[in-house]
């Protein structure tokens, strides 16, 4: 775990964190329950992206889409293959500050033994819709695969804006549904294009 994280942290949130595992844990989690159809879906959906997986080249179009500063400070939220972090255009993967976020803490656990010697990643057990971080914090933010799974996306977005840096890039990528596009296409600064089948939105610069 990077020794930064702790900076990051809003301060109502330190006496709320505990480490294990190498894990930030923030307690209590402030996630909104998601829709029963959803979770009802969560399996089909789980083959559909090992279908897309296969039939993609990963997420390397995504990925490349971003500009990039070496010693940059990212924020990904719920995305597994950080791998395809090497798609980052004329960026030095090594040099970057990686902050990874889910809600499970297995999962966390999941990516700290596949990658704990390939980045140099801080893992926090926290909501998207509620961030621990103090404002105007990342450089980049990265949401792919998991934006449908949101009970409140404008809160999600909103907690995204908040912690981006002025300037900083913000990209969702998911098989969006209408209420999400109708979202970003309210949304003054959103770029929406498609790739690979999937809804791509930039925000910020």
């Amino acid at each position: 775990m990077g020794a930064s994280i702790i900076s990051k942290l809003k301060p109502n949130y330190l006496n709320k964190s505990c480490v294990e595992d190498n894990i930030l844990i923030i307690k209590p989690l402030k996630c909104l329950p998601q829709n029963n159809a959803l979770l009802n879906l969560k399996r089909l959906k789980k083959k559909f992206e090992n279908i897309f997986r296969e039939k993609s080249s990963d997420y390397k179009d995504i990925i490349s889409t971003l500009k990039c500063k070496d010693k940059s400070s990212i924020l990904i939220i719920t995305f597994d293959n950080l791998s395809d972090l090497k798609y980052l255009p004329n960026c030095d993967i090594d040099s970057l500050d990686i902050v990874y976020v889910d809600k499970s803490f297995n999962k966390l656990k999941e990516i700290a033994k596949t990658y704990k010697d390939k980045l140099k990643l801080s893992l926090v057990e926290c909501c998207a819709q509620d961030l621990p971080f103090i404002d105007n914090e990342f450089d980049v933010i990265i949401n792919i695969g998991s934006f449908n799974k949101y009970q409140n996306k404008t809160k999600a977005i909103k907690e995204m804006q908040r912690v981006a840096k002025d300037g900083a890039k913000i990209l969702i990528a998911d098989s969006l549904d209408k209420s999400s596009i109708k979202l970003f296409k309210s949304l003054k600064d959103a770029q929406i294009d498609i790739k690979d089948n999937k809804y791509l939105v930039n925000l910020g610069a």
